[in-house]
C-alpha cells in the first residue's frame, strides 16, 4: 500500500502475548508440601496404636499444619495457628478413647478446655518469633499452664466428676507432670530449632501447640504406665524430627525450583524496517 507521498506505509511488528505463569512461591509451595506429607506420616505412626487410632492421625496431621504455618510470618500465622490448635485439641479431647477422665468429652465444656491453649499459641507466635534465651523452655511453661487453665475451666463447667481440673491437687500434679514430661521433647525441639533458625525465623507455633498436647499424654503415661500410652508419648521423638525436616527440605526445594532457569516460550520477535519517504527515494535512485 502506497502512502500520500508515494512511499510504503510503515510496517510495525505485533508484540507477542506475554506468557503468564502461576505465581508459585516458596511461601505457598513449602507449607503445602509439609501438609501433604503429614497425612501419610500420621497413618504410618498410627500403625502402632491399637483400636481406632484416628485421633492420633488427626493429631499428627494437625502438627503438620502447624509446622507449615511456622514457614510463614505475620499475624495471619498467629491466627491460623491458634485456630488449628483449637480444632485439633477439641477433636482429640472429644474422640480419643486413650485419654479418659482428662477433660469433659462432650458438650460445650470440652470446647472450653481447648481455648486457653489456642490463645497460648497466638501469644507464643507474637512473643517467640525471634531468637531469645530459653525460648523453648518458655513455650513449654506457657503451653502447660494454658492447658492446665483449660482443664480447670472445663471441669468447673462440666457435670462430670473426677476430672483433672476438679481440684487443686490434681491440677497442680498435672502441671508438674506436664512440665516434666515435656522435658524430653523440649531438648529435641531445642536441637531441631537450631537448624530451623538457619533457614528462617524461629519456630513459634508448633512447639507451644505440641507441648499442650504432650502435657496430657505425659500425665496419662506417668500415672497409668501402659504400653499404648508409652507409644503415644515416645512416638513424638520420631514424627517431630520428620515434620521439621520436611519443613526445611520443602522450603529448600521450593527455592531451588524457582531459581532454576526456564526455557523461553517464544523466539525473539522479528521487526520489519520502517520505510520512510527518504529511504524510498534512496532505494529508487541509489
Amino acid at each position: 500500500m502506497v502512502d500520500s507521498v508515494g512511499g510504503k506505509q510503515p510496517q510495525t511488528s505485533v508484540p507477542a502475548k506475554p506468557h503468564h505463569n502461576l505465581p508459585v512461591t516458596p511461601g505457598f509451595f513449602a507449607p503445602a508440601l509439609v501438609t501433604v506429607i503429614s497425612l501419610p506420616l500420621g497413618f504410618l505412626f498410627a500403625l502402632g496404636v491399637q483400636g481406632t487410632p484416628l485421633s492420633f492421625v488427626i493429631s499428627i496431621t494437625g502438627f503438620g499444619l502447624l509446622t507449615a504455618l511456622d514457614l510463614k510470618t505475620g499475624l495471619l500465622r498467629a491466627g491460623l495457628g491458634s485456630a488449628v490448635t483449637f480444632l485439633t485439641l477439641s477433636y482429640i479431647l472429644q474422640n480419643s478413647a486413650l485419654l479418659p477422665g482428662i477433660a469433659p468429652s462432650t458438650g460445650f465444656s470440652s470446647l472450653l478446655v481447648a481455648i486457653p491453649p489456642a490463645v497460648g499459641v497466638f501469644f507464643s507466635t507474637i512473643l517467640f518469633s525471634r531468637r531469645q534465651r530459653y525460648r523453648i523452655l518458655k513455650q513449654n511453661v506457657l503451653a502447660t499452664l494454658s492447658m492446665g487453665i483449660g482443664l480447670i475451666i472445663g471441669a468447673s463447667t462440666a457435670q462430670e466428676a473426677g476430672l483433672i481440673g476438679g481440684n487443686l491437687v490434681s491440677s497442680s500434679l498435672f502441671i508438674l507432670l506436664g512440665l516434666g514430661g515435656n522435658c524430653v521433647q523440649m531438648m529435641l525441639l531445642f536441637f531441631l530449632d537450631k537448624f530451623w533458625q538457619t533457614k528462617r525465623q524461629s519456630m513459634a507455633v508448633l512447639p507451644t501447640a505440641f507441648f499442650s498436647y504432650n502435657a496430657i499424654v505425659g500425665y496419662e503415661y506417668f500415672t497409668s504406665q501402659t504400653s499404648t500410652l508409652a507409644y503415644l508419648f515416645f512416638s513424638s521423638l520420631g514424627f517431630l524430627p520428620l515434620l521439621i525436616i520436611a519443613g526445611i527440605g520443602s522450603s529448600s526445594i521450593a527455592v531451588k525450583m524457582l531459581k532454576a532457569p526456564t526455557r523461553p516460550t517464544a523466539g525473539p520477535s522479528r521487526t520489519s524496517p520502517v520505510s520512510t519517504p527518504a529511504s524510498w527515494w534512496t532505494q529508487r535512485h541509489g
